[in-house]
């Protein structure tokens, strides 16, 4: 039985490796995802295997580009009950936000970043100012949502934080944030 490692993980994300052994991890993402069908989305939930196996997600972010990371997070979402909508556009005064996610007593402002490795203060503090301004101008735009909350959901393994009034969630993370973001809303800032 093969080992997925960072030597062998170039093959297991383009498909030329397929580790039998890895099968029912691929299902169990997926469904965890609300993916039917993994080959919809092969490269991410590869990506999401590889980085329960143990590969390095720095080492496995060089096999996805943004759009499969963004469509990724929005699935996770929707598997979690959350309403999803996925590259939100305003258009005056024109603002795009990467996911829209509701759920019947919260909405989150997530922006996703497809990040190999983890920031620093100063710069989480620039992607969540501009996040805050979005946040702004959707609740201006929107004002029928639930009190909504920023979201910066990252590939890189940054430790669940908060900054700002703003929730920094690496993806690893994403299911229990979502499952207890009620209980932390004391340090977000609610629009």
């Amino acid at each position: 039985m093969a080992v997925l490692t960072e030597r062998n993980v170039e093959k297991f994300m383009i498909g030329e490796l397929a580790l039998d052994s890895y099968a029912d991890r691929v299902r169990r993402v997926a469904d965890a995802a609300g993916i039917a069908e993994p080959s919809a989305n092969p490269r991410v939930i590869r990506a999401m295997v590889a980085m329960e196996a143990g590969v390095p997600p720095d080492y496995v972010a060089r096999y996805l580009d943004w759009k499969d990371f963004e469509g990724f997070c929005a699935r996770l979402m929707a598997a979690r009950g959350f309403s999803v909508t996925l590259d939100l556009r305003l258009r005056r005064p024109r603002a795009q936000v990467d996911i829209l996610a509701r759920s019947s007593s919260i909405a989150l402002l997530v922006d996703c970043k497809h990040w190999a490795r983890e920031r620093g203060q100063a710069g989480l503090s620039a992607v969540i100012e501009k996040q805050m301004a979005r946040a702004r101008l959707v609740r201006k735009a929107m004002k029928d949502l639930e009190p909504m909350a920023v979201v910066v959901l990252s590939l890189a393994e940054e430790r669940p934080r908060f900054l700002g009034g703003a929730a920094v969630v690496p993806v690893r993370a994403l299911g229990d944030f979502l499952d207890t973001v009620l209980g932390y809303s004391a340090n977000l800032t609610l629009y």
